[in-house]
């Protein structure tokens, strides 16, 4: 089983991922990209996000746990994918 201490998915990079996944992304100053229609006003950087809206931000598992309401199996398989 792997753990929430995993660096390989923890770190994993979200702009590219996403990117990958269809996401629209806008690139922003200083390396930020924004979700282009995600509610929030979410801005990615390297393996951490910010919605800007509540002031809520995590890691990359946290991204797809909390955003997207994917299941933590699930989010590690992506992840490490």
């Amino acid at each position: 089983m792997v753990s929430r201490r995993d660096p390989k998915t923890r770190q994993r990079e979200l702009a590219p991922l996403l990117a990958a996944m269809g996401v629209v992304l806008q690139p922003l100053e200083d390396g930020n990209t924004r979700i282009v229609g995600e509610p929030g006003n979410v801005i990615v950087k390297e393996n951490y996000w910010i919605q800007t809206d509540s002031g809520e931000a995590g890691n990359a598992i946290d991204f797809f746990v909390k955003l997207r309401g994917m299941a933590f199996a699930e989010t590690m398989r992506l992840l490490l994918s």
